[in-house]
């Protein structure tokens, strides 16, 4: 979000200050906005859920391929040992997608804006 530090204004109209969005300074306001949100789309939802798929990924390998010390005598273990592994693998996979369908919305709702400005207000605000 450091992106607003740079252009975003404090304005004073009529003696109430009041913060606008000054993308004039990058150029077509239209062009400049746009290249914002696909900039923070890809910063604030791409990257981050790239890097949260890989390493959960490598965190599932390890466990699943992992064989724990004296499983192979312990036959009654062995079954709830690959229950854990299942549930810890299902957790990992649910907070996954748990972060992609919840951070989505506003994405798109972000990078929709600069083509559709007569969104509705309402889904504007389901989607946050």
């Amino acid at each position: 979000m450091s992106i607003f530090l740079v252009i975003e204004t404090v304005e004073d109209y009529n003696k109430s200050s009041y913060c606008m969005l000054s993308v004039y300074i990058l150029g077509d306001p239209d062009r400049a906005l746009r290249g914002i949100y696909l900039l923070l789309f890809v910063v604030n939802y791409l990257i981050p859920l790239a890097i949260i798929s890989f390493l959960y990924t490598i965190t599932a390998w390890h466990l699943w391929f992992h064989v724990a010390p004296g499983v192979n005598t312990l036959k009654g273990k062995r079954a709830q040992l690959e229950t854990s592994k299942r549930r810890v693998v299902r957790m990992l996979i649910i907070v996954t997608c748990a972060f992609a369908l919840c951070w989505l919305p506003p994405q798109v709702v972000h990078v929709m804006t600069c083509d559709l400005a007569h969104i509705q207000p309402i889904v504007s605000f389901v989607c946050f």
